[in-house]
């Protein structure tokens, strides 16, 4: 069994360093910052024992065959090389573990205030104190016997930092593990849970199980007793725990995607409750808020009415009256979820024209409605539906801001395409100075028109009037 498991010892760590090394890599490659996971930040440092890791077990196999290559003190620094890699690589693992660990402590001790700098700080003593004894103890005890020092090295970066990063990382990953059984993530936790078990276990083969020394425990539990009690090198156990710890973590790495697939969906809840309230906002900027203003308007007539023409103010209280149902209908509807009141067939289009025209009659301004019969009894329900409001914020923007006299509104064919145009003889305006009001209620429009695929044009300039186009194409 010995010499068996000597042949194939170059090909059994070139194993077990590809398993850390692609492990390392993947998690790499998955890793991402802006996750909201606590794991997420600590990720690179796992990432890191991994690539070095697996760096390091590749050294067992490729330095061995420098030494016909190189001289005595080349070959000697690529070994104090090899030696120093695992210790950063245990020690990478060593902080990953703290990270994760002190991010599930006890409120009481998270709030510490040194917590941070004993979590940054512990590996960092570690790797100290690992690299004073490392060469220290070359000229003390091994001077004459460079391999015993080598082997000394690689027990104390187990002892120091492999053990305890191990334990804390299989801590650390079976707390991340029932968070994500809460969020419902059940194969990540199965994961994770893996994880964890694997971690546990490598720490014992690869954080107790070290190389014979003169002290306890090293001169008890040891590989040689090791091999000794199973007839298999421990080295195979880390190699199987390399495989499983890169099997359970490049599985668990499946949460980024299902978070990023539960931030897409609160991202589409959040734009259609954005667009809900959009629309809302704009079905009450074009009809309540359109139909309040009216109102004023006709309240400001009556006050000029009573005391002239009573016959001709009881007129304009009925159709306030009739405006009030109106908006109190539109109003309820809002209050109930149901779609805004607005016109059902081309024929409540034309009648809602009509009234608005009389609207501005009453205030003086001559309209002239110019609707082809053949064109309004082809409209579809839906773009009717859309052009009432567009007319309803191009008549009140003459009311309030276009000091105009006449009024011309049409519905038409055009070519190929239908056009509906509000056209009057105000003091027009430059586009881009026009007040902020203007441009919501443009926007508005706009949207309006988009949503059954016509294009809008604003056609105005001062002293020449303004004209709001709707161009709707012949399939609209």
């Amino acid at each position: 069994m010995t010499g068996l498991f000597t042949v194939h010892r170059p090909l059994l760590f070139f194993g077990y360093g590809l398993s850390f090394f692609v492990m390392g890599l993947a998690v790499a490659l998955q890793w991402r910052g802006v996750s909201r996971l606590r794991l997420a930040k600590n990720l690179w440092l796992l990432a890191g024992f991994g690539l070095l890791h697996g760096l390091a077990e590749w050294g067992y196999v490729f330095v061995p065959l420098q030494v016909g290559y190189l001289g005595t003190g080349p070959f000697f620094t690529l070994k104090v090389i090899h030696a120093t890699l695992t210790a950063v690589s245990f020690a990478f693992l060593l902080a990953f573990g703290l990270q994760m660990v002190s991010a599930y402590l006890p409120p009481s001790l998270a709030r510490w205030p040194k917590l941070p700098v004993l979590v940054r700080g512990l590996p960092v003593a570690a790797m100290l104190i690992w690299s004073f004894s490392f060469f220290a103890v070359r000229w003390l005890v091994f001077r004459n016997d460079v391999e015993a020092w080598f082997e000394a090295a690689d027990l104390w970066a187990r002892y120091l930092m492999a053990l305890p990063g191990a334990v804390l990382t299989a801590a650390g990953f079976f707390s991340q593990a029932r968070e994500f059984r809460d969020l419902g993530y059940r194969q990540v936790w199965r994961d994770f849970r893996g994880a964890a078990a694997v971690f546990a276990f490598y720490a014992l083969v690869a954080g107790v199980i070290v190389p014979r020394a003169p002290f306890f425990p090293a001169s008890v539990i040891n590989q040689d007793g090791f091999f000794r009690l199973l007839g298999i090198p421990v080295q195979v156990f880390r190699a199987v725990c390399g495989l499983l710890v890169a099997i359970s973590v490049i599985g668990g790495m499946e949460v980024f995607a299902l978070e990023t697939r539960r931030r897409l969906e609160e991202a589409e809840k959040k734009q259609a409750i954005l667009m809900e309230r959009i629309q809302i906002g704009r079905d009450l900027h074009d009809g309540l808020l359109q139909d309040l203003y009216g109102l004023s308007l006709h309240l400001e007539l009556i006050g000029q009415m009573v005391e002239g023409d009573a016959a001709k103010a009881k007129t304009e209280l009925a159709a306030i009256l009739s405006t009030l149902g109106r908006i109190t209908r539109s109003a309820r509807a809002y209050i109930l979820g149901l779609p805004p009141t607005g016109p059902t067939d081309p024929t409540a289009f034309n009648r809602r024209l009509h009234e608005l025209a009389s609207e501005l009659r009453l205030m003086g301004i001559a309209i002239e409605l110019y609707l082809d019969p053949e064109v309004l009894r082809e409209l579809p329900q839906e773009v009717a539906c859309q052009l009432l409001p567009v007319a309803q914020e191009a008549l009140s923007n003459v009311k309030q801001h276009a000091g105009a006299t006449r009024v011309e509104v049409c519905l038409r064919r055009q070519g190929k395409g239908v056009l509906f145009a509000v056209r009057d003889d105000g003091h027009g305006f430059l586009l881009g100075k026009a007040d902020e009001g203007f441009h919501r209620g443009l926007a508005n429009m706009r949207a309006r028109a988009g949503q059954v695929g016509a294009e809008l044009e604003v056609r105005s300039a001062p002293g020449h009037g303004t004209e709001v186009r709707v161009v709707l194409d012949r399939d609209t």
